[in-house]
């Protein structure tokens, strides 16, 4: 189960930390300007462009679980879960000792 979580952890955050700077570079290829919130017409952009933003991660939520996360499971078992499996268990039997 945990191998499972880590994997949508990092799946996620690969996911949000490429996809909100490429959304914001979308943004300005299509408007021509940055996101400005200094302006009440440029928070009303951004507010959109946060709603439009939010709907299509969601919508494409069990994509991105499905392309990314389910692959990402055995690397976690042996990269992570394992090596810390027994790491814990070495420390909590040199605790025992």
């Amino acid at each position: 189960m945990i191998k499972g979580i880590l994997a949508i952890a990092v799946a996620e955050s690969f996911f949000w930390a490429a996809g909100v700077p490429l959304g914001i570079l979308f943004f300005r290829i299509t408007e021509g300007k940055w996101i400005d919130i200094a302006t009440s017409d440029g928070q009303i952009r951004a507010a959109g462009f946060s709603f439009g933003y939010g709907t299509f991660a969601t919508a494409i939520l069990q994509v991105r679980v499905t392309l990314a996360a389910i692959p990402l499971i055995p690397i976690m078992e042996k990269y992570v879960v394992k090596p810390g499996r027994q790491y814990f268990e070495s420390i909590r039997g040199s605790a025992k000792d």
